[in-house]
């Protein structure tokens, strides 16, 4: 009976590891800026989680777990590369928002602000970039975003409305400049 429970418990986490991989291979990249490294890391991210299984408390916060995860083999596989100083950067993808359709004229237009509003984003600290990229471009909600950077919630709240603020103050001067 044991082992047919593990073995429910490993296609659970398959099928979470593949309706999650694209958002985690974006979300790997944001960190790591490196293909190479991305696919390196994304490996060690599932062999990690498939050896952990065990420790997952709560099956409704598997997505948090596994980005946490690969959070860690991230800072891992710098360490192991000796590369001094990690701070994880963050480039938002425009392909990440999905665009509606809509006539060419709408489309380009709206290319255009993704654009501007992608330069915008990468602009602001990285405590404030990185809240805002996980919530808004990967769908976390603010507490997966805490729990995956060990931050307590309220910070992260804080740093969140503080980095919309400081986004529509940059949208804003971008305008009138």
């Amino acid at each position: 009976m044991g082992s047919e429970k593990q073995g429910n418990d490993y296609n659970f986490l398959e099928e979470k590891l593949i309706s999650y991989s694209v958002d985690l291979q974006k979300f790997i990249y944001t960190l790591t800026k490196d293909n190479d490294a991305n696919e390196e890391i994304l490996q060690n991210t599932i062999a990690t989680a498939f050896a952990n299984l065990d420790k997952l408390r709560n099956p409704d916060m598997i997505k948090t777990w596994i980005f946490n995860i690969a959070k860690t083999e991230t800072s891992h596989y710098f360490r192991k590369k000796h590369i001094i100083g990690f701070r994880p950067g963050v480039d938002v993808g425009t392909d990440a928002v999905e665009i509606p359709q809509k006539d060419i004229l709408d489309m380009i237009m709206e290319a255009e602000f993704e654009k501007e509003l992608k330069s915008l984003v990468n602009k602001l600290e990285d405590k404030y970039c990185r809240i805002i990229m996980l919530h808004y471009y990967y769908g976390l909600d603010l507490k997966e975003i805490a729990h995956i950077y060990n931050l307590n919630y309220s910070t992260v709240r804080t740093n969140h409305r503080r980095g919309i603020e400081k986004l529509k103050e940059l949208y804003e001067s971008r305008r009138i400049g």
